[in-house]
């Protein structure tokens, strides 16, 4: 009996020697991991603040040409998408036939119009003229017949006065009569002529009309040649010879993109000129990397029978969340890549610089989530860029030169205290600080530190594991993994 209970005494000693074996080696191995402390040293240098966005590339100018007024089949189209055109270049013609008809007829009316007004000034003023001329020829005649009369009078009434004296009254008489017709007919030809100058506001006003009408006509007949308003590049053509302009399918450029992951909001107008209908956009907002959801703003695009893109002017329509927007403004700079670029010098995509052109006011949401656009405009333009290429964006929101700066990982925090813990040799103390700009993984110190110190960085890997074995007792006692310590 009692060698029995000498063996299973036995037996239970070993399971605990085992048992501790394996509580000391996990002790050691915590305690050896424990005792590895990382260290950050309080440097003097730079700090950047930066915001992460994405979007695609897209034109800041999109203009839409049309043929206004003038109506018919194309006759020609001289231009395909992708080409590059100056401004006043010729980019389509539509069959002249109508509008050079009207031109015609207009003209034709105009010419009538100025004709009826010269006309009728002419007319009374030439009967004016054969009036007096008339009147001048009459009065001569009166004279010679009243120095006639009185002439004979004298030789025949000699010796009889009261019949000269009669004689020479109705001479008289006579000659007025004929003077005061003739005046008559030069008062009545005056007052013709007063009348015809009077009445041409009325034929003025028909000239001025049939002017407008010819006006209309030339503009019209001007308009069966498109031209383009802007030194672009073609990006869609809506039509082909023989049919009317906008029937049809639509040529576009390969170097467009009708979507895009970064897509934006944008505003228009349109201008309408000689040429055509001219309809421009603006382009800006988009998604950012540093916003979750999908975005609810779509890049602005112009449409006509022909639109235009500069490709001078490109910009990233993105947006960023609405925790980081705050630090986002017009003018800071970025660093924009273009990730499909690559060549043996940037295999990684080709970097352009951008500032920061527009910031919305407003928020869109999407599932749940706030986001702000922006619009970043580059201020250089990689020559092989397409329209529609995406592009990732650092935004520099803010940059501190030769300040204090510290590892942000060796900072704690609770509420708005701020601590450290310094190591000074194989001692440690506890020190508050006094933070500023944050960017890039790294954190100004304002005070608290100075250069050269050595900082602790708190471990979130270092946790005790004495609860393996219990409690804080010892032995294997307590109500750690093997139980009481009763045996």
């Amino acid at each position: 009996m009692r060698r029995r209970t000498l063996a299973i005494n036995c037996v239970l000693g070993v399971a605990v020697l085992a048992v501790a074996g394996i509580g000391y080696a996990l002790v050691g191995h915590s305690t050896k991991a424990a005792a590895v402390t990382q260290t950050a040293t309080v440097s003097q240098g730079t700090i950047t603040a930066t915001v992460s966005a994405s979007g695609n590339a897209a034109s800041a100018t999109n203009v839409g040409v049309s043929f206004t007024n003038c109506s018919g089949n194309l006759t020609s189209v001289l231009v395909q998408p992708g080409q590059v055109v100056t401004a006043g270049q010729v980019l389509a013609t539509v069959d002249t036939t109508t509008a050079q008809a009207a031109v015609t007829t207009a003209q034709t009316a105009l010419n009538a119009a100025n004709a009826s007004l010269a006309n009728s000034i002419t007319q009374a003023k030439t009967a004016l003229s054969n009036t007096q001329a008339t009147a001048s020829n009459d009065s001569q005649q009166a004279q010679n017949s009243y120095n006639a009369a009185v002439a004979k009078a004298l030789v025949q009434d000699a010796n009889n006065p009261t019949t000269l004296a009669a004689d020479e009254a109705t001479a008289s008489l006579q000659q007025q009569a004929a003077n005061l017709k003739d005046q008559q007919q030069i008062t009545s030809a005056q007052s013709a002529l007063t009348q015809a100058e009077a009445s041409t506001s009325q034929q003025a006003l028909a000239v001025t009309t049939a002017q407008t009408t010819l006006a209309t006509a030339q503009t019209t007949l001007a308009g069966c040649s498109l031209t383009s308003p802007i030194t672009a590049t073609v990006v869609t053509v809506n039509g082909a010879v023989g049919a009317a302009p906008g029937s049809g399918s639509v040529a576009s450029s390969s170097s467009t993109s009708s979507s895009s992951t970064g897509s934006g909001s944008g505003t228009g107008s349109t201008a309408t000129g000689s040429t055509g209908t001219a309809s421009t956009g603006t382009a800006s907002s988009g998604t950012a990397s540093s916003a979750s959801g999908s975005s609810t703003a779509k890049v602005s695009s112009s449409t006509g029978f022909i639109t235009l893109a500069d490709m001078n002017n490109i910009v990233v329509p993105a947006s960023v969340s609405e925790s980081d927007i705050g630090a986002v403004k017009t003018g800071d700079t970025a660093a924009i890549v273009f990730a499909a670029l690559t060549d043996a010098a940037d295999p990684s995509g080709t970097t352009v610089a951008g500032t920061v052109s527009e910031v919305d006011l407003t928020s869109t949401v999407s599932s749940g989530v706030v986001n702000y656009g922006l619009t970043i405009t580059l201020t250089t333009v990689p020559k092989a860029l397409r329209l529609g290429q995406s592009a990732t964006a650092t935004i520099t929101t803010a940059s501190k030169t030769n300040v204090l700066r510290l590892s942000s990982s060796a900072i704690t925090s609770r509420g708005t205290l701020k601590t450290v813990t310094v190591q000074e040799g194989t001692t440690t103390s506890v020190v508050p600080v006094q933070t500023g700009l944050t960017g890039n993984g790294v954190t100004e110190i304002v005070s608290g530190l100075t250069a050269g110190q050595t900082v602790v960085i708190p471990s979130t890997s270092a946790s005790s594991t004495s609860t393996l074995l219990g409690g804080g007792g010892g032995g294997f006692g307590g109500a750690g993994l093997l139980g009481g310590g009763g045996r």
